[in-house]
């Protein structure tokens, strides 16, 4: 399985895409949420960095606190 990440900054609350961080991994199946939000903080730089995260079944997003950005996190089974 296939994790896709996309980072950008927020204005009013919302994504801008002024800049854009994308990145992509593999991960095995069976990775836990927190494996998988652990694992995108760490390559996007955000491991000490505290986040709202919301769960939409197909897509997790992160709003790391007092950042004004946002991380999309997809997955695919390429």
């Amino acid at each position: 399985m296939n994790m896709h990440l996309e980072y950008t900054d927020t204005f009013g609350g919302e994504p801008n895409y002024a800049w854009v961080t994308r990145k992509s991994t593999e991960i095995p199946k069976g990775f836990t949420e927190n494996s998988i939000i652990r694992l995108a903080k760490a390559m996007l730089g955000l491991s000490d960095v505290p986040c709202d995260t919301e769960d939409h079944g197909d897509t997790i997003t992160l709003y790391p606190i007092d950042q004004n950005t946002v991380v999309f996190i997809t997955f695919s089974e390429d």
